[in-house]
């Protein structure tokens, strides 16, 4: 069974839904940056990466690394992580969800709390995972 660009036209955002789903972008930042707590650093927690992951080595257990200010671990440097936004090129028609974090097989300027980028909805990579959200209210 194939992908086809329809495909993603065929899933809708619900906001008032009760289960799990991606976090939007500016929630996913939110969380990354240490909420209210945010102390302004470059990457989820530290402004030394390698006290936060380990870029340019391999995936690790999760958890292992120093934490943000929110007791999230691992936003940065582990896997980049799907966000439900569509992002589409300037130009382009066909859809792409944002993606955050940066991952271990990228550089460090990659890995910044502010870094985006984004991928085709049917991508697959060793690099690629996801992180879950859930609305306050449930």
């Amino acid at each position: 069974e194939g992908y086809s660009p329809s495909d993603t036209e065929k899933i809708s955002f619900q906001s008032e839904a009760d289960g799990y789903r991606l976090p939007l972008e500016i929630e996913w930042e939110w969380a990354a940056r240490g909420g209210g707590a945010d102390n302004g650093f470059i990457y989820s927690g530290s402004n030394d990466l390698s006290k936060i992951c380990w870029s340019r080595q391999s995936i690790w257990v999760v958890g292992e690394s120093q934490c943000n200010e929110l007791g999230i671990h691992d936003m940065c440097g582990h896997v980049w992580q799907w966000c439900w936004d569509d992002i589409r090129p300037r130009g382009g028609d066909e859809a792409t969800r944002a993606t955050r974090g940066g991952s271990y097989s990228d550089p460090a300027s990659s890995c910044t709390v502010a870094f985006r980028c984004s991928h085709k909805p049917n991508y697959i990579h060793a690099n690629v995972g996801f992180r879950v959200a859930r609305n306050r209210d449930v």
